[in-house]
């Protein structure tokens, strides 16, 4: 089974990284071809003008931009499709030592207090995107321990009005700004005491959006209660409603 969701995440990783090489040029000059047309039906320019920059058009809109800029960056040149591809690794490594009444203490598991060792944290990889401006996706996969499991796999519609951005799929729930915040931005190694006991990621419907921007904002969203692979099926299951309102008075 674990075999064959690794497998899994490998081919969607892959297959996000064609769609994102193959789809925009698939549509790529549409619309300024649409707007040549126009004006060639209406005599505003030559025949010879008419191929030479519908010609034009199809060069600059086709291929993208590759760079690197904390993660792999792949853009198409009319700015349509933007794509992200990146991961990270925490590893945490110890050596301890114990005084001499300690020495052949051992704790719940048989292990002493003694040694070294070390201790993938995180090994995640992620792939990401929007496109048209309105259509955003993330999908994450989490390694360590050799197993995987799903992290941020969700799909999200944009500029909704009043409601602004719809995610559907496996996201965090809107509690806690701490556990909203990726570890990559955390002072500390952990996070506090009180994010153990509070909503981690589950699947379902999450709706948010901000009032006077940026002064203040709100999330809510209805979930089911997953565990690690996102998936869950049971005669009385858990539900969550949860919601999340902030503002800043002074900006």
């Amino acid at each position: 089974m674990r075999k064959k969701l690794a497998a899994t995440c490998v081919i969607i990783l892959f297959g996000s990284v064609i769609f994102a090489s193959v789809l925009p040029q698939a549509f790529a000059g549409e619309t300024t071809e649409a707007i040549l047309d126009i004006l060639h039906e209406k005599g505003d320019i030559t025949d010879q003008q008419y191929e030479e920059l519908k010609e034009k058009a199809r060069e600059e809109d086709k291929g993208f931009e590759t760079y690197f800029d904390k993660r792999l960056h792949i853009d198409s040149n009319d700015g349509r499709f933007k794509f992200r591809i990146g991961g990270r690794i925490l590893l945490d490594a110890a050596v301890t030592d114990a005084d001499d009444g300690f020495e052949a203490a051992e704790d719940a598991s048989g292990n002493t207090f003694e040694g070294s060792g070390v201790e993938f944290r995180q090994a995640r990889l992620h792939m990401m995107g929007l496109m048209y401006d309105h259509v955003a996706f993330k999908n994450e996969f989490d390694f360590a321990g050799g197993e995987v499991s799903f992290k941020e796999n969700w799909i999200e519609i944009r500029d909704l009005p009043y409601l602004g951005k719809m995610r559907i799929g496996h996201t965090k729930e809107p509690f806690s700004l701490e556990r909203l915040n990726s570890r990559m931005y955390m002072p500390f190694m952990e996070r506090a005491l009180p994010n153990g006991i509070v909503p981690g990621r589950n699947t379902g419907i999450r709706f948010l959006n901000f009032i006077d921007n940026p002064r203040m904002s709100w999330s809510v969203g209805f979930f089911k209660e997953t565990g690690g692979n996102g998936d869950d099926f049971t005669e009385n299951g858990d539900y969550n409603v949860t919601g999340r309102l902030t503002a800043t008075p002074w900006y």
